[in-house]
């Protein structure tokens, strides 16, 4: 694995308050490169997005990486391996980022080919007004499904 530093984003924005209580700027050790580099994409591309605001005075803290107990989500949840992020954008909506992303909006669960250019998505939901996307292993393509 290489280091990547994370242009668009503090670990602040990615992490809850207990994380960064815990373990503060190491925490960005956790994080797999390819999920920060997927995130920057997004952000260059879409421009502004927010996943936590909770250090500025938002109420945003488990949209990024959190611990066990801190949020209800399942044991294999990619918010609990560092490589999940629930995002709002702030120039276009969620459905219009997966429609440019998949080419269509999502009306059943299903398993689709990588997308091109960003290949390292594996993970997105549909049907919710905020754009969940998980980065990981890519080996079945990607997981779109509704919560």
């Amino acid at each position: 694995m290489h280091k990547y530093e994370c242009k668009h984003f503090s670990i602040e924005e990615l992490c809850s308050p207990q994380v960064i209580d815990d373990k503060g700027d190491k925490a960005w050790r956790f994080f797999n490169p390819v999920a920060l580099q997927g995130l920057d994409k997004l952000r260059k591309r879409y421009g502004r997005m927010t996943i936590n605001n909770w250090s500025y005075g938002g109420t945003r803290k488990f949209s990024g990486f959190h611990l066990k107990g801190e949020y209800n989500r399942s044991e294999y949840s990619g918010h609990r391996q560092w490589g999940a992020f629930d995002a709002l954008f702030s120039d276009v909506t969620s459905e219009e980022v997966r429609i440019d992303l998949l080419g269509f909006e999502p009306t059943e669960n299903g398993v689709l080919k990588p997308i091109e250019g960003f290949e390292e998505i594996t993970e997105l939901e549909y049907d919710i007004s905020w754009f969940h996307v998980r980065f990981c292993s890519n080996i079945d393509g990607v997981l779109v499904y509704k919560p």
